[in-house]
């Protein structure tokens, strides 16, 4: 869950270009899916 600022770290270890897409939204109200582990 998102809290005030957030970072994010990512290496990008081949010799092509990286791409990363990110989306954020609301979490699931299903709690099956909205619980971390």
């Amino acid at each position: 869950m998102c809290q005030e600022q957030e970072l994010l770290g990512l290496k990008n270890t081949g010799d092509e270009e990286l791409s990363l897409y990110v989306t954020l939204s609301p979490g699931p109200k299903d709690k099956m899916f909205a619980e971390e582990f």
